[in-house]
């Protein structure tokens, strides 16, 4: 083998080595699961590249074996030629993996778009929860005076066991319409109410210890997105025994921290990336924590997910003065 051949061969080797890393470095999405569609969209130029390698190589091979000469020392072009093919198909590659990359992008915004209109319906539906809370609250406090009256009649006419049993229906009648968890806000009061409903359901033990910041610039709505999105997840992956999910929050300053934590018994898996892979699938592929840090960022905040043992922590710090 001459020395010629011998330095192509090198020059190949390092042309296919340093092209496989730009893709490697350009392509972003490797650890996500593809479907054929995205499969053929990729593969397309790598086709086309290898099918006028084998075009170039068939003519090469013909035109030595009718000849007995080398094509690329009878006419030196041909090299260029070939060197200008493989150099085309590896730029559209890359253009493709761009190409294919701004789509997922696209995509994801449309995907996170309809998650965020959902999550205004369910901001409506919640506000139209607290709306009835409190016309119940209302309504309770505009018949106070009747059920004071009342009891000062059973009381005066010494129809005592009349008056504790109406006493008791009262208090029934309150504790159903008063919150379990009061946080400061209304609308977090509800979807955490809605949260203890379900995990109740479940037979998952759910502790609350958070309050909102009031007199800050941190919206209500904002804050629901975090909360829906991260008890959501909590919700689908909580596993074990005695199944737990706590959430808590505390304000140094202009910082707010939410600390959420669930007991599971898998093993978090984060490969190339700070936030851990999603076991969902389909269009709501890892955009729950995606939504959380889009908020927290939008807060000059961040998220970070640990696992402790058997215990996942979520924690998001948001900057609210």
């Amino acid at each position: 083998m001459s020395g010629t051949r011998i330095l192509d061969i090198v020059l190949c080797i390092v042309f296919l080595a340093v092209a496989i890393g730009l893709i490697n470095k350009a392509y972003v999405y490797k650890n996500d699961e593809m479907n054929v569609k995205e499969l053929v969209m990729l593969i397309i130029p790598s086709l086309v590249g290898v099918t006028g390698y084998g075009i170039l190589q068939y003519y090469l091979n013909i035109y030595e074996k009718d000849t007995g000469k080398s094509l690329t020392d009878t006419y030196g072009f041909y090299g260029a030629l070939s060197f200008v093919h493989y150099f085309i198909s590896i730029i559209a590659i890359l253009v493709m993996t761009t190409m294919f990359q701004n789509w997922k992008v696209a995509q994801e915004e449309q995907t996170g778009q309809e998650l965020v209109l959902n999550q205004v319906s369910d901001m409506k539906k919640h506000i139209g929860e607290v709306e009835k809370l409190y016309q119940d609250i209302r309504s309770l406090r505009h018949d106070m005076g009747n059920h004071i009256q009342m009891l000062e009649h059973l009381v005066a006419e010494n129809h005592m066991d009349d008056a504790a049993e109406y006493m008791e229906h009262l208090k029934k009648e309150w504790n159903e319409i008063s919150p379990e968890i009061k946080t400061g806000s209304p609308v977090i009061d509800v979807i955490l109410m809605e949260k203890l409903r379900e995990a109740k359901e479940k037979q998952i033990r759910f502790i609350s210890d958070f309050h909102y910041p009031g007199d800050t610039k941190l919206n209500a709505f904002d804050l629901s997105v975090i909360l829906n999105n991260a008890l959501d997840n909590c919700m689908e992956n909580v596993s074990g025994e005695n199944p737990y999910i706590s959430i808590s929050s505390f304000r140094k300053n202009s910082i707010f921290m939410i600390t959420i934590k669930n007991r599971y018994e898998g093993e978090l898996n984060y490969k190339d990336s700070d936030l851990p892979e999603t076991t969902k699938f389909g269009k709501e592929h890892g955009i729950g924590l995606h939504n959380i840090r889009r908020v927290a960022r939008m807060y000059m905040g961040d998220i970070s997910l640990e696992q402790e043992n058997q215990e996942v922590v979520l924690s998001i710090m948001l900057q609210v003065e």
